[in-house]
């Protein structure tokens, strides 16, 4: 049994997408291989959010990319 870090359900985030690309590539190797990838990066992820302050965003990628920001000046303002 996998541990959940590695499940295909719950909300959906950067962090999980990354890791179930990785765990896909291959065997069970692959997806031991992906548990420790996404440790390390949750690792220092939650390291830079604390030093920082910031708060955490799971679909980061995709609102820096400007995909938020452009629907919502798409939007009729009323």
């Amino acid at each position: 049994m996998l541990p959940i870090r590695t499940r295909t359900f719950g909300p959906d985030s950067d962090l999980k997408r990354w890791g179930c690309a990785i765990a896909s590539r291959g065997g069970k190797n692959e997806k031991k291989r992906a548990i420790v990838a996404v440790a390390r990066k949750l690792a220092v992820l939650l390291h830079r959010l604390w030093i920082s302050g910031d708060k955490y965003h799971p679909l980061y990628k995709r609102r820096r990319s400007g995909y938020e920001l452009k629907m919502t000046l798409e939007k009729p303002m009323t």
